[in-house]
């Protein structure tokens, strides 16, 4: 089993669609629909309080508490020796739980309106290429995927967007998306559902 071992799916007390076991650890996804429908604080407090009764039901805490770093970075004091990244879009939940490594993950609900973000997550490089800026399926899995090593790299780069440069963005499910920073390559694995995008690190 490639998670911890005291952590089992009859435990968690909140909806959990979705157990992935990966290279790394595990990717849990839960749904709430009721705090897509809520607004301002009122739904940023709701999205806290989901994935925290999401967390205390896979780590049978009750009493979990997600804590943050400078950086944004979100840990566990409760279990220090665990790695976590958290993302949220539409009412479906991520959680990427490893007892090996910083690890980072993206969930993303499909929106046109991406087309028109291109120049925010896209650098130059990325954007000279005519097919890339105007396929909805690679622009979600290079948004998703430059989330995701934002998060597994701390959150310490401050313009990931210009940083990060996709060389390969695989349209199968899964399939690989390859970004490079600082001289380093990072793989990420992407994949399309009927209703979200979810990439994570490996």
């Amino acid at each position: 089993m490639m998670f911890i071992n005291f952590v089992h799916q009859k435990l968690v007390s909140v909806p959990v669609l979705q157990k992935l076991d990966v290279a790394n650890g595990t990717v849990w996804i839960g749904r709430d629909t009721r705090t897509s429908e809520e607004k301002g604080t009122h739904r940023r407090t709701a999205e806290k309080d989901f994935i925290r009764l999401m967390l205390a039901g896979i780590l049978d805490e009750p009493s979990v508490v997600i804590e943050h770093k400078p950086s944004g970075e979100p840990y566990l004091p409760v279990f220090p020796g665990l790695f976590i990244s958290i993302s949220h879009s539409g009412g479906w939940y991520a959680a990427y739980i490893s007892s090996s490594q910083r690890v980072g993950v993206d969930i993303q609900v499909p929106r046109e309106s991406i087309l028109k973000g291109t120049d925010y997550f896209l650098n130059d490089l990325e954007r000279s290429n005519a097919h890339w800026i105007k396929d909805l399926d690679i622009l979600h899995r290079l948004w998703g995927a430059k989330e995701a090593l934002y998060k597994l790299l701390g959150g310490a780069e401050q313009e990931p967007e210009k940083a990060f440069t996709a060389s390969t963005v695989e349209t199968k499910d899964p399939g690989m998306v390859a970004i490079e920073h600082e001289g380093k390559e990072y793989l990420l694995t992407a994949a399309k559902y009927e209703e979200y995008y979810l990439v994570y690190s490996i």
